[in-house]
């Protein structure tokens, strides 16, 4: 029988044997029966004893493909907001401007920002 890929996902990657659970444990904000199963290599003979790593169960038992990611649990900024968001971009590239270059005027800061170019170490 071919292993499941919560068999697969509980060998360790060195040894290819199977971990011992050690921790289970349901993520903070996660869905409902979400768990995260924390496993311990207790091969001997193997050069990874005691590693320990981390397989993530979702509510219907499978395993995500590792590097897998879900839709984005985030929208746009609610109502007509861009022009606030624009702003705080724009305020953070002067922070960004002044802590590389401290000594410069206001104004040589927004003339730097507006010739388009990229910031700078120097």
């Amino acid at each position: 029988m071919a292993d499941t890929t919560f068999e697969e996902a509980k060998r360790h990657h060195i040894c290819d044997q199977p971990g011992l659970e050690v921790k289970t444990q349901r993520p903070e904000g996660a869905p409902r029966g979400t768990l995260v199963h924390v496993f311990e290599c207790k091969n001997e003979r193997c050069e990874g004893f005691e590693d320990r790593w981390m397989v993530q169960t979702r509510p219907d038992g499978s395993v995500p493909t590792p590097g897998e990611r879900g839709p984005k649990a985030f929208g746009g900024l609610p109502g007509d907001n861009t022009n606030i968001a624009q702003g705080a971009r724009d305020q953070l590239r002067m922070y960004e401007v002044w802590s590389l270059h401290p000594t410069w005027t206001e104004r040589e800061v927004y003339e730097f920002l507006n010739s388009g170019k990229q910031p700078s170490r120097q």
